[in-house]
């Protein structure tokens, strides 16, 4: 969760865990002592994944977010979250369209990274084609409504195959 910055002005950045449950692991803060502390590092993949309370707890957070007066942050631009989930929510995807939604309601950004969205799919065909054998292909999931929402916020949808390449 970033509440923006300006040139010259510093970001403010708190951190989510999600799974059956949403917890915070720290309200905004200046994101380069949050790197200091590996404060990433307390995530779990613990449960399953409610990925849609946890968009509401992110707009929630944003919508009563005060810059800490030490060190000044000046919240200016429009306020923005970033998701980093496997898409696999627990009660499927319309919940999670749906706080997408009543996140752009409020006018935030919603950005997505999704950890190994490609799917591994064998080809029904054996033998070769033009001499070459058939082999196994990645192939990419469909634009969907869940992804058609992330967008109309302004927010962003990635393809991201583990956490350490974010």
């Amino acid at each position: 969760v970033i509440s923006g910055a300006q040139a010259g002005k510093l970001l403010s950045v708190a951190a989510l865990d999600f799974d059956a449950s949403t917890s915070i692991l720290s309200d905004f803060f200046d994101p380069a002592k949050l790197a200091e502390i590996e404060i990433f590092k307390s995530i779990d993949s613990e449960g399953g994944t409610d990925i849609a309370a946890a968009i509401r707890r992110s707009t929630a957070l944003l919508k009563v977010f005060q810059p800490p007066a030490d060190p000044p942050v000046v919240d200016v631009n429009r306020p923005h979250m970033y998701v980093l989930t496997d898409m696999n929510n627990n009660e499927g995807p319309a919940v999670v369209n749906t706080a997408v939604n009543e996140a752009k309601a409020q006018n935030i950004e919603v950005h997505f990274g999704h950890l190994k969205p490609l799917a591994v799919k064998a080809s029904a065909a054996s033998g070769t084609i033009n001499g070459d054998p058939v082999r196994i292909a990645k192939v990419a999931e469909p634009l969907d409504s869940l992804i058609s929402a992330i967008l109309s916020t302004g927010g962003t949808y990635s393809v991201i195959e583990n956490a350490g390449a974010q």
